[in-house]
């Protein structure tokens, strides 16, 4: 049998929020943006002070791997169980305050609190961002 690792829960519940609130907005952002195209515009031609890069063909790559992202983190939420989904879709796709998914729910602060706890843990599991006791300071 494969030996489990020692999550830190706390600190993957921190760094399992902090993506979705604020990494994975910006990778969906990032992923939409590769198709505001204006025009075609060669904005920098062979020889121009040697800079051979195109901004058009950077924002493509950024944007498709920023697409990659939000890729995995769709399935990653598409495998959750359902109430644990829910949440997370409700609050950190819909952006849903707090407090009415609480409303919605018709759960009080506390429970939701732990339930929300525990969809951040098993996102972080799936998605493979959980930490492991005493790793967050390796770096």
């Amino acid at each position: 049998m494969i030996p489990l690792p020692d999550i830190d829960e706390q600190a993957t519940i921190k760094a399992t929020r902090e993506f979705l609130a604020k990494d994975y907005p910006r990778y969906k952002q990032l992923s939409l943006s590769r198709f505001a195209t204006p025009s075609l515009v060669f904005d920098r031609m062979p020889g121009n002070k040697g800079d051979n890069t195109n901004r058009m063909e950077r924002r493509q790559v950024v944007g498709a791997d920023a697409s990659a992202v939000v890729d995995e983190v769709e399935k990653a939420v598409s495998l959750m169980s359902e109430s644990n989904r829910h949440l997370i879709e409700l609050r950190y796709f819909k952006n849903v305050p707090a407090y009415l998914v609480q409303q919605r729910l018709s759960i009080t602060a506390t429970p939701f609190r732990h339930r929300m706890h525990k969809a951040l843990i098993e996102f972080a599991m799936i998605y493979g961002i959980y930490i492991v006791k005493g790793e967050q300071n390796e770096e």
